[in-house]
């Protein structure tokens, strides 16, 4: 992965395939939260994580058939990929987490939350 793909609140893979979350971000430098810890891996080590039916239940989207929604936000199930639509047009097709955290941000102005941290 490049350092210009992720946000601080980011989840990536790195080291044994448990999430971690990045905390700081530069050109040079990427910081990791995981387990209660701190790493700072180069960024040639993280690895995106895939997004799944799983990943989308977890940031709160409710599943409607092969549709999973979020406000105004629509995802439908492909075969390969996730097709993204904002009421009702298509915007773009997505393989990995962070770039959803990334699109939602985008989109809303407001961090896509995981629903097991809301009550921490």
């Amino acid at each position: 992965m490049k350092a210009n793909e992720l946000r601080i609140g980011n989840l990536v893979h790195f080291f044994k395939d448990t999430p971690a979350m990045a905390v700081a971000i530069s050109s040079h430098t990427l910081y990791l939260t995981q387990g209660g810890g701190f790493i700072n891996p180069k960024t040639e080590e993280c690895v995106p994580i895939p997004l799944t039916e799983e990943w989308l239940l977890r940031f709160g989207f409710e599943k409607s058939g092969r549709f999973y929604r979020l406000g105004a936000l629509t995802i439908e199930v492909r075969k390969t990929y996730f097709r993204v639509c904002l009421c009702g047009n298509f915007l773009v097709n997505l393989l990995f987490v962070h770039k959803l955290q990334n699109l939602y941000f985008a989109l809303t102005g407001e961090e896509l939350k995981l629903k097991d941290d809301e009550n921490n």
